[in-house]
């Protein structure tokens, strides 16, 4: 994430004073796409080729272009978090083996041109832009105790790391965090039944 200060000189102050003008975030990750058999290397591209368009125009029946707003899922860091890609890169490594379309008799694989000349590992790098499903701020936190015994009783729904896979999340459980040892306190589930 970045912000944006501005600085502003006073007369008689030599120093700045600054005004918070917002944020950016961008989310930069990469991956290994490997495919470790014959079966593997087209379902492995089709993917690559889908990801690659979901960076183009799409058209309206009429002519007009949109961008592609897409999902990003990773585990539970990003969780179905709205967003852009704002580039993605292939790069094929040096030492990455290559399939040469050299297949068997038996399998009749040239004949039925399923095997293409591909290199079987493609390292992917992109940077995604989200688009908060809740207004970005500071955490609204609530606390108990007092002084230095305070600690977190329950955290704020503003959830810049998803923390969450769906409605299951450990997110909710932690009671606080112990102000002497830094170890989460998790709430005791209470069954209203008993």
């Amino acid at each position: 994430m970045t912000s944006d200060w501005s600085g502003e000189k006073y007369m008689g102050r030599g120093e700045n004073f600054y005004r918070y003008n917002g944020f950016d975030r961008t989310i930069n990750m990469s991956f290994t796409a490997a495919a470790q058999s014959k079966g593997e290397m087209m379902p492995m591209y089709n993917k690559l080729n889908y990801l690659q368009s979901v960076m183009t125009p799409n058209y309206t029946p009429a002519g007009y272009y949109f961008g592609n707003l897409v999902k990003m899922h990773v585990g539970a860091y990003l969780y179905d978090v709205p967003g852009v890609l704002t580039s993605l890169t292939y790069t094929i490594p040096q030492s990455a083996p290559w399939e040469i379309a050299i297949g068997t008799e038996e399998e009749g694989a040239q004949d039925k041109g399923d095997i293409q000349v591909l290199p079987h590992i493609i390292n992917v790098s992109l940077s995604f832009k989200p688009i908060h499903n809740f207004a970005p701020k500071l955490q609204s936190n609530t606390f108990e105790g007092a002084n230095a015994a305070k600690r977190v009783s329950s955290f704020g729904q503003e959830r810049f790391i998803s923390l969450s896979r769906g409605n299951n999340s450990g997110y909710d459980s932690v009671g606080g965090i112990d102000p002497n040892s830094g170890e989460a306190i998790v709430k005791k589930e209470v069954d209203v039944n008993t």
